[in-house]
């Protein structure tokens, strides 16, 4: 009594401030008698049929009745002994959206049946092609037709909001329960209840096995991500909205790859006629069939590829057959010199550089390239390490196995400590930040550093035609851009591309010129703690370097801040003044050093 007397005050006060207002008051009613709700309130029960056995316990009241169907029941949920009641309106509701997935289902049959044929292989169609070039093509273009051919494409159609383990068998299953219950069979009902949750069960152990269980160890913030859908924690949409960048997502696209291709053409392209002259006296390294075989092997199947290869579980399922032909193809390659085209085409995935990026300057262009092609870059880039080694500056921590920046803090901190004990001695620290500094590298500058500091001459042509006609697309929320050419820039995310940028960053400490217009080694200098008798000056990330059409670096947006302790003073936006702070200071050091 208590309770309806509550309902009907309720409804009444909301009434007297809202004349508009609709009621729809549902649940499990029991024993409560809604007849009393629905005299004084005008309202109707529309739920006319048994919800729990023959008691109709679920009820809906309501006043708009007219713009609702008449309620429909169901089968109950997981083991609730309450019958589901659908209850739609009158004007249709928009579907949940589906889109289409094209898979490749990766069966055993499947995987027989590509064996079969590899091992049987003879490659005579490689071995008799007339360059490296031409061979690596073929090679890429047979091992994409026999994927195709032995693992059959299979489209699936998918709601947005459905769950990654779902599959045809469950769906189907679904759809014989309630058609079992809606004829009464509730035997056959029960049966097939127990199936649906037998079968989501079976395919959620399949789908963590074998899309997020090896994620924990290799790539633990992709295991985190995957297990917070599987929970429904994170139903975040994409955070990359671009504003002003086209309406549609593939002009979206094009708008990113223009933009990532018109930084990396502000240098002119690599000119070979210009390169100091080299005789590559010595023939090129040799690979051996063995070690394409142990590289194939390493393989990372948790990486992204390109677009358009083979799955890289394939690739070192097969590893030992589709090493004959690159035992071929890599050595053929660096006789002539050439790094084959089919391998240079780069697919770019925009990476956020902050939380919700919402202009093209905000993403990070991470180029995907071929399986084979990064094989191969991955033999370059070791010896290119190995002949650079000598040269390398003690300092140079980033993009070298086994150290990070905390090794680089530590060597600067200890540095800094162990000098200023020295009375009246201030550290003076320059931060510097490069602005896109792998898309700006002068492909001339980087071939003339290699050839100066010792590198090989048999490698160089095939690491020049490396950087020569790039190509890249920029793949952006499913659809994909134009290919557009690059001149200059090395590609983040290849295995080349860090051991080039890495030849660029490194310098001779005898060749250090403090000069910002013309950095032998000068940027080098200011990323280093340096003891002086001058005030201390920090030049925050906000003040960024910039690379000019002549390779030279120049700065803007400068921020000086001047610690407390030293002499104060001002300067003004300009790299001049600048300059002159950090060779008296660096003048300063040397005399502070030697006396």
């Amino acid at each position: 009594m208590l309770l309806s007397d509550h309902i009907v005050t309720t409804v009444d006060k909301i009434r007297g401030t809202h004349n508009k207002a609709a009621f729809i008051i549902l649940g499990d009613f029991n024993e409560f008698d809604t007849d009393e709700l629905e005299n004084h309130l005008l309202l109707k029960q529309v739920v006319l049929f048994p919800t729990r056995k023959q008691n109709c316990l679920d009820k809906i009241v309501t006043d708009v009745d007219n713009v609702y169907e008449t309620p429909i029941k169901h089968s109950p949920l997981g083991k609730s002994d309450h019958c589901v009641i659908i209850w739609k309106p009158l004007n249709q509701i928009r579907k949940p959206t589906s889109k289409a997935l094209i898979t490749r289902p990766f069966r055993e049959s499947c995987i027989r049946s590509m064996g079969q044929w590899i091992t049987q292989e003879s490659w005579e169609e490689v071995y008799l092609a007339e360059s490296g070039e031409k061979m690596a093509e073929i090679l890429e273009n047979i091992l994409k037709q026999k994927y195709e051919e032995h693992f059959p494409q299979k489209v699936i159609r998918r709601r947005n909001n459905e769950k990654p383990w779902m599959n045809y068998r469950i769906h189907k299953l679904i759809d014989e329960r309630q058609k079992a219950y809606r004829s009464n069979n509730i035997n056959l009902w029960r049966s097939l209840r127990n199936k649906v949750k037998y079968e989501i069960n079976k395919a959620k152990e399949k789908h963590y096995k074998d899309n997020i269980e090896g994620l924990k160890n290799a790539q633990p913030g992709k295991w985190n991500k995957k297990i917070k859908n599987i929970t429904g924690y994170n139903n975040k949409s994409d955070n990359v909205k671009l504003n002003n960048y086209g309406e549609s997502v593939e002009e979206q696209a094009e708008q990113i790859n223009e933009h990532f291709s018109r930084v990396c053409c502000q240098l002119p392209p690599l000119r070979l006629e210009t390169l100091p002259s080299y005789l590559p006296t010595k023939p090129p390294p040799k690979i051996y069939h063995g070690e394409i075989w142990k590289s194939l092997n390493k393989l990372n199947s948790n990486k992204s590829g390109h677009p358009d290869d083979i799955p890289v579980k394939l690739i070192k399922l097969f590893s030992f057959e589709i090493a004959q032909p690159l035992f071929l193809i890599f050595n053929t390659c660096l006789n002539e010199g050439v790094f084959p085209t089919v391998w240079k085409t780069a697919s770019i995935v925009p990476v956020p550089k902050v939380k919700k990026p919402t202009m093209v300057g905000q993403l990070r262009p991470i180029s995907l390239t071929k399986i084979l092609g990064r094989v191969f870059e991955s033999f370059l880039a070791g010896w290119l390490k190995t002949d650079f080694e000598p040269v390398l500056d003690c300092k140079q921590y980033g993009n070298v196995r086994g150290t990070s920046t905390t090794h680089y803090l530590v060597d600067m901190l200890n540095t800094v400590i162990s000098n200023i004990d020295v009375p009246g001695t201030y550290a003076t620290l320059c931060t510097v930040d490069f602005t896109t500094a792998f898309d700006r590298i002068n492909h001339n500058v980087a071939i003339s550093k290699m050839i100066e500091s010792g590198v090989r001459p048999s490698i160089i042509p095939t690491i020049s035609s490396f950087l020569m006609n790039r190509t890249q697309c920029v793949k952006f929320k499913g659809h994909c851009s134009g290919l557009r050419t690059i001149t200059c820039g090395v590609p983040q995310g290849t295995k080349l591309g860090p051991s080039i940028f890495t030849v660029m960053r490194t310098l001779k400490e005898q060749t250090f010129s403090m000069s910002l217009d013309r950095p032998e080694g000068g940027l080098d200098a200011l990323m280093q703690a340096t003891v002086c008798k001058v005030s201390v000056l920090t030049l925050p990330n906000d003040g960024e370097c910039h690379l000019d059409d002549q390779g030279n670096y120049t700065h803007s947006e400068v921020v000086n801040e001047f610690f407390p302790g030293g002499s104060v003073g001002t300067l003004a936006s300009d790299s001049r003044n600048i300059i002159e702070l950090v060779r008296s200071s660096y003048d300063a050091f040397i005399e502070w050093k030697y006396n």
